[in-house]
C-alpha cells in the first residue's frame, strides 16, 4: 500500500490533500487529512500511521520525508497553509533559529528572514 497511490496534492483542498482512491475511511475525490493535531498541523491516518499533511505534500511533490537533520517549514508561519509554495525543507539547525527568533521577536513574525540563514 503506497501512499503516492492513493493522495495526490491539491491546492484546491483546504489540506493541500486530497484521495485519488478510495480506502477503508474515504471516498476517492474527498478533502483529506481533515483533522488538525496537537501542534496545530493538519493530520490523518495513512495504513495506521499518523501523519501531518505538510510532511505528505513533501513526500509527494519531492519523494522525500522530513528527518532529524531536515524540517518542513511553513514560510508564512500558518500551520495550515499547505500551499506548495510555502512549504520548504530547511536544515533542523536553521529551522529551530527562526523559531526562536520569531517566539521573541514579534516583529519578525511572517516576514521573509532566508537572508538571515546561513
Amino acid at each position: 500500500m503506497e501512499i503516492k497511490d492513493y493522495l495526490k496534492y491539491d491546492p484546491t483542498s483546504k489540506t493541500g490533500l486530497r484521495w485519488i482512491k478510495d480506502n477503508r475511511r474515504a471516498r476517492k475525490g474527498n478533502e483529506a487529512f481533515t483533522g488538525i493535531n496537537s501542534s496545530g498541523y493538519y493530520s490523518g491516518s495513512f495504513n495506521y500511521l499518523k501523519l501531518s499533511a505538510h510532511q505528505v505534500i513533501m513526500f509527494l511533490e519531492y519523494g522525500k520525508w522530513s528527518d532529524y537533520d531536515t524540517n518542513v517549514h511553513h514560510k508564512d508561519e500558518n500551520k495550515l497553509n499547505n500551499n506548495l509554495n510555502n512549504l520548504e525543507f530547511i536544515s533542523r539547525r536553521n529551522h529551530n533559529l527562526i523559531h526562536s527568533h520569531i517566539d521573541w521577536s514579534p516583529e519578525l513574525k511572517g516576514k521573509d528572514l532566508s537572508k538571515f540563514i546561513i
